[in-house]
């Protein structure tokens, strides 16, 4: 399976098959809950842009491109979306 774009998380598992005793990396794609562009809003304040995302945080930022909190990142528990 391949993954691409900024909006899909990279995780790994190790797995071991019944056939095969030799343990193999077997990689899986977890979708983040929101996409870079997308409006939300942070806890009861908003609208704002999701500009990163990275390891299912979210970085946002105003209209303008300023950054909100400093850049800071922020979970999904702390987001809805608009």
């Amino acid at each position: 399976m391949s993954a691409s774009g900024e909006d899909k998380k990279r995780e790994t598992a190790i797995a071991i098959t019944d056939d095969d005793d030799r343990p193999y990396v077997e990689p899986y794609v977890q979708k983040p809950a929101f996409k870079v562009g997308q409006r939300v809003y942070l806890l009861g304040r908003g609208p704002y842009l999701v500009a990163m995302v990275s390891n299912g945080r979210y970085v946002l930022s105003e209209e303008n491109g300023d950054p909100v909190g400093n850049g800071a990142e922020f979970g999904p528990d702390q987001l809805q979306a608009v």
